[in-house]
């Protein structure tokens, strides 16, 4: 079973607690209670009657069907207990109880998470969650569209889900059926994919498609995804507006060391609020050449943005600059904004 993945890629620590080895485990655990979501709507899918074999399924809607669903509650829809089976339960209402599995197993990987932490594993996916705020059902929503980008069965069953064939990435309406089952509760969680809910206005999810809300289509930002296995990249729109330098050993040689000093005690003395520089001067002043030094003396990497080209792509300024700030606060860099009398 998927939940059996929490258990692997973990070292044990005293006192028996289990700690994640990387990244990647950590990673895949998620995924593996995302999955245990999906496979619980799959049994209520198969409990309310949909039939993969009915070579017709998503082409026409039969009277069969209407008077099925004027007999349905409201918001409830072809998978759902719909008042008829007992809640949480699979086909005919017996076996697995999905609700207290997949709390039991998220319960699990968020101590796991915990213990990885305090053993001082670093974790993509955990830190973006720090980086952003991120709570859990926000975690889990982007763990379920995040699941066909790195598993392409998922997007076969997703579009089994959706009774429709060419749908292989989640819908805002499948990912709250994935959620949860309960009417009020999906009522609520509509604000996860909102155009104001944390994901899309930190630009770690898009909605992409149709007009109609619930039918738009939900995915991450691809990059994020490499991101997530531990490669650093810069989102792709961003080719030729801002690049990625890493910390290195940079030499000073056309500034004085003691003014990089100075600095440098600045940003010492003022750690809880690291401040902003501005620098002055034309080429060959050694404005990159500070940057990098003190970002260097930080421990980051900078990221070096050109605020001119930015504000020349008029009706993208401020979705350009968005991506900007996400990726340094991904990357945890020192940003570099240069030509910023461009603003």
């Amino acid at each position: 079973m998927a939940v059996d993945v929490i258990r692997e890629g973990r070292e044990e620590r005293e006192g028996g607690q289990a700690a994640f080895a990387d990244s990647q485990s950590h990673l895949l655990a998620g995924l593996a209670v995302a999955d245990l979501r999906i496979k619980w709507a799959v049994a209520r899918a198969r409990a309310s009657g949909l039939n993969p074999q009915d070579e017709f399924r998503g082409l026409y809607i039969s009277d069969d069907q209407i008077t099925e669903l004027l007999g349905y509650d409201i918001g409830q829809h072809l998978w759902s207990a719909n008042g008829h089976r007992p809640n949480g339960y699979g086909a005919n209402g017996n076996g697995v109880h999905w609700p207290e599995l997949i709390a039991n197993a998220r319960a699990n990987w968020q101590a796991q998470t915990r213990a990885a932490r305090e053993a001082g594993v670093i974790m993509r996916l955990d830190e973006m969650v720090q980086v952003f705020g991120l709570t859990l059902e926000e975690v889990e929503a982007f763990l379920l569209t995040l699941a066909p980008e790195i598993d392409p069965r998922y997007a076969q069953i997703y579009a089994y889900l959706q009774d429709d064939v060419t749908r292989k990435r989640p819908s805002v309406d499948l990912l709250l059926n994935l959620l949860t089952d309960n009417f009020g509760d999906k009522l609520q969680r509509r604000r996860l994919f909102g155009d104001n809910g944390r994901l899309l206005q930190t630009r770690l999810l898009q909605r992409e498609g149709e007009k109609e809300f619930l039918a738009q289509t939900v995915r991450p930002y691809p990059h994020l995804i490499e991101y997530l296995l531990d490669d650093d990249q810069l989102d792709p729109r961003l080719d030729g507006l801002a690049y990625l330098l890493p910390a290195t050993n940079t030499a000073v040689h056309r500034v004085a060391p003691d003014f990089v000093a100075r600095l440098t005690q600045v940003i010492a003395a003022e750690a809880s609020h690291p401040p902003f520089f501005a620098f002055y001067g034309g080429y060959g002043s050694g404005r990159r050449e500070t940057a990098l030094r003190l970002a260097e003396f930080c421990g980051q990497p900078l990221l070096t943005a050109n605020l001119a080209a930015i504000v020349a792509q008029e009706d993208e300024r401020d979705e350009l600059l968005r991506r900007v700030l996400r990726d340094g606060r991904l990357t945890n860099a020192t940003l570099y904004l240069t030509h910023w009398q461009a603003l």
